[in-house]
């Protein structure tokens, strides 16, 4: 079968000279400052990665279903090939590997097959969510992020704190069917994220973005206009479970978010009324 590869379209117009893929980095001035008040307990670096990954598929599913295409599983095994890229551009930060060869062999090495496969990488930014929109306000990264048909994705995030850039970010999307069934490919452990209920972005926050979310959705069904969303947002939209998804919703989370700064025990079904 022949593979189709796709890389993203260069950012920089100097770089463009010389290839035709690119990376989007960040400068000083658009990175977020740490929070003195996150908790201190971190999390491990398995449970890190998870994380990173399921916010940044959460943003790209809800924007790949409102622009109907199809939503994408997370697939551990895509992933721990994304994993080995985001080593080597702490190494080499280009789409090309350390060694030369394109970005796609270690897919091809570890007999991986796919019918299409694109690569986004990214460098500097210390946040996923700046990373993903930085993605997003790309051309050429957001039609890899939109791959039509596609089916799954994997991700890769590394701090090397004493090099240039120091935050690497990487994705591989894929499409890749059964040919027996015509089923998008059963990898073992994929699967689409669950959202905790008011998590309406799929953020593993609650706060104003999940409110706006709920806004824009409503204002379009008010207004007649189409907004497809996931099953998973109409879950945590959802949030006093009447069957409907609208501006008490949206109060729910404010309320909560307003609260649970004060109260570290509050829960949002405590809002509900």
């Amino acid at each position: 079968m022949k593979h189709k590869k796709i890389t993203a379209l260069a950012l920089c117009a100097l770089m463009g000279l010389f290839s035709v893929t690119g990376m989007v980095t960040a400068h000083a001035d658009d990175l977020p400052f740490d929070d003195p008040f996150a908790p201190k307990t971190e999390p491990t670096e398995e449970e890190n990665l998870k994380n990173l990954t399921e916010i940044f598929v959460n943003q790209m599913n809800d924007l790949r279903v409102r622009n109907g295409l199809s939503k994408v599983y997370i697939a551990p095994e895509l992933s721990k090939y994304s994993q080995i890229r985001a080593q080597e551009l702490s190494v080499y930060t280009e789409h090309s590997r350390p060694d030369g060869r394109d970005c796609f062999t270690v897919l091809q090495d570890n007999g991986f097959d796919y019918r299409a496969a694109a690569e986004n990488i990214s460098a500097g930014w210390r946040d996923v969510l700046a990373a993903y929109n930085a993605f997003l306000n790309s051309p050429g990264h957001y039609a890899n992020m939109m791959l039509n048909p596609a089916t799954h994705f994997g991700f890769g995030y590394v701090f090397v704190p004493d090099v240039a850039y120091s935050h690497f970010w990487q994705m591989f999307i894929i499409e890749k069917y059964d040919n027996n069934t015509g089923e998008p490919y059963y990898f073992e452990g994929q699967y689409i994220p669950e959202r905790e209920l008011g998590d309406a972005d799929g953020t593993k926050e609650i706060n104003a973005g999940d409110a706006r979310r709920i806004q824009e959705y409503s204002s379009a069904c008010a207004a007649g206009k189409p907004y497809p969303v996931m099953d998973e947002f109409i879950y945590a939209a959802d949030v006093n479970k009447d069957g409907q998804i609208n501006a008490i919703d949206a109060n729910i989370i404010l309320s909560y978010a307003a609260n649970s700064g004060v109260d570290p025990n509050a829960k949002i079904t405590d809002f509900v009324w």
